[in-house]
């Protein structure tokens, strides 16, 4: 799978899509939750949220976050975003 970029970095953009996966990870302050995330539109992103709830995350559980492109990272054949500054939102809330 090839995925296309959804912005420069530095952008601000919304990815609303289903959760791959989230992982516990141990962070520098206690524990954060790394999100793996597939948009609607096919672009794959992961995302180290400060949260500690991976746990409510299973596969396939809808998602929508409102985040700041990072940078790009070619892994096999697919293109993944690095987001940060993410905030999970409503649909109704997903203005950039």
């Amino acid at each position: 799978m090839k995925t296309e970029r959804i912005g420069d970095v530095g952008d601000r953009v919304v990815i609303a899509g289903k959760v791959i996966a989230a992982t516990r990870q141990p962070g520098d302050f206690g524990f954060c939750t790394l999100f793996k995330i597939e948009g609607a539109l096919g672009e794959l992103a992961y995302w180290i949220a400060s949260r500690d709830d991976a746990e409510a995350w299973p596969a396939g559980t809808p998602i929508t976050v409102r985040c700041t492109v990072k940078k790009y990272k070619l892994i096999g054949e697919d293109l993944w975003v690095n987001v940060t500054r993410g905030t999970i939102v409503d649909d109704a809330l997903a203005i950039v």
